[in-house]
């Protein structure tokens, strides 16, 4: 069997058997969908946080918050500045942690500006493995877990305040993050509380002397319904009198 081809090299069309061009197998081609890729993310809806970080987490997660990065990947035509800094690329990575007004933020919540595993992961790394941290950062506080969840929420709505409502970020939000963090963590979240069981001993008590007591008791059957009842009566020395 020769191994040597008969004909030259050309250019084929795969999607056509022929190997020739042809419109219809071209637009069967435009029209088929992009396989989208897995997104795992069952793990933001057990999160211990407000429904509304739970939803903002999650699209965060899909890139589908409004920075105007993103705004201007879908074709919108906005500056993509950031409006705190004026000189980065608003992304949701620098709206979030990078800037440098956003910084200082997180720098007063523990986090060191040398803390390289903080700020060199990408967004869903980022995201994800914070959002699962429950170790202790500082005596006193609550869960890290709690407090970075309610950290790059508010740190959104301050931005939007920035944005729609021309107010800088207020000096005190660091405190105000730990502060909610710690409202909700000791009044609403999922925190394990052991039951504990109260022993408590009923018996009859004695009146005073001279003095008679009458316990009763009843029942109905239904309400409306049948009833009934009773009473027993004894003196200081439990002795039944009636």
């Amino acid at each position: 069997i020769s191994c040597v081809a008969r004909n030259k090299d050309r250019i084929a069309w795969k999607p056509s058997p022929k190997g020739s061009f042809d419109l219809r197998s071209a637009y069967l081609l435009a029209s088929e969908p992009l396989p989208d890729p897995a997104f795992h993310g069952k793990w933001i809806w057990k999160l211990d946080t407000l429904p509304r970080i739970q939803t903002f987490i999650w699209k965060c997660m899909h890139q589908s918050i409004g920075v105007r990065d993103c705004l201007q990947a879908r074709g919108m035509l906005v500056d993509n500045l950031c409006p705190h800094c004026n000189s980065g690329v608003e992304s949701i990575l620098h709206a979030l942690r990078d800037c440098h007004s956003i910084k200082a933020i997180w720098n007063q919540l523990g986090i060191s500006c040398q803390d390289s595993t903080f700020y060199l992961a990408n967004l869903q790394d980022w995201i994800m493995t914070n959002c699962r941290d429950k170790g202790i950062r500082s005596a006193g506080q609550v869960p890290w877990n709690q407090s970075f969840m309610f950290a790059i929420w508010m740190i959104w709505k301050g931005r939007n305040q920035l944005v729609f409502e021309n107010k800088n970020l207020k000096a005190s939000l660091a405190m105000d993050i730990k502060q909610c963090a710690i409202e909700y963590f000791h009044y609403a979240g999922k925190t394990l509380v052991a039951n504990r069981k109260i022993l408590k001993q009923v018996r009859w008590d004695k009146p005073c002397c001279g003095w008679l007591k009458l316990n009763t008791d009843g029942s109905s059957m239904g309400n409306p319904g049948l009833a009934g009842g009773g009473g027993l009566l004894r003196d200081a020395n439990g002795n039944w009198m009636g």
